[in-house]
């Protein structure tokens, strides 16, 4: 097979999904309109995309003002929790210095879900597209997870708790 021929193939994999979803793009974007919006929330997701990357994700896709990662798919990583929650950290820490740098007023926030589990990798085709994309329960538990997180927190499931609970101290919700 050709390198560039992507398959059909799926494939079972135990991974990590961080949802980290920007609050405060409707209050921006009233305040400083689409144009100037979009510039500031794009970055953002270029920001937010570079940490993942940096800890070993996979941006999986751009829902909106959300950024859905995979740790340990579609690549194998053995500390893929570990790898997501410090990526969640490092996402909210860089918080305050983006809006400080872009002068931005109000300032934005975010909220991540957190979780850790089996998952159906692979290429999801149509007849005009196709992309990787991954399918499972802990993919609904991490979006239900960063749905109910207030701004400034990262919420982890279970799963994600019981692998990194020695590297990290966790408060009960």
């Amino acid at each position: 097979m050709d390198a560039r021929e992507q398959t059909t193939e799926t494939e079972r994999r135990r991974g990590t999904v961080l949802f980290v979803d920007i609050t405060g793009f409707t209050a921006l974007n009233q305040e400083l309109g689409a144009e100037k919006s979009y510039e500031i929330i794009s970055g953002f997701l270029k920001l937010l995309d570079g940490i993942a990357r940096k800890h070993g994700g996979n941006v999986d896709k751009y829902l909106g003002d959300c950024v859905m990662a995979t740790f340990g798919v579609p690549f194998a990583m053995e500390t893929a929790p570990r790898a997501a929650v410090n990526a969640a950290i490092d996402m909210h820490n860089r918080v305050e210095d983006y809006n400080r740098e872009q002068g931005i007023d109000p300032p934005l926030g975010v909220h991540t879900g957190i979780e850790t589990g089996l998952m159906i990798s692979g290429d999801v085709s149509g007849p005009v597209l196709r992309e990787f994309s991954v399918m499972g329960n802990c993919v609904n538990i991490s979006a239900r997870l960063k749905d109910l997180a207030p701004t400034g927190s990262i919420w982890v499931g279970r799963d994600t708790h019981r692998a990194t609970r020695e590297q990290f101290e966790f408060e009960s919700a």
